[in-house]
């Protein structure tokens, strides 16, 4: 069984195509410089900058 599996795995990797000169397919597709922000980074990003808003509001009541 185990025999079959490592035949089945050297059998694939025989088959797959070479990759181009100068790529490392452990790296293929990942995006160089800042990712996006996730879904939990945004609504923290939000409520942040409301309270951050609010403080100023209330700043510029208190010396205007």
């Amino acid at each position: 069984m185990k025999d079959l599996r490592r035949q089945e795995a050297k059998d694939r990797r025989e088959a797959a195509p070479a990759p181009p000169p100068g790529v490392d397919r452990d790296l293929d597709g990942i995006v160089a410089g800042p990712q996006p922000l996730t879904e939990w980074q945004q609504e923290g990003l939000a409520a942040f900058e409301a309270t951050e808003e609010e403080e100023e509001e209330e700043a510029t009541e208190v010396t205007g």
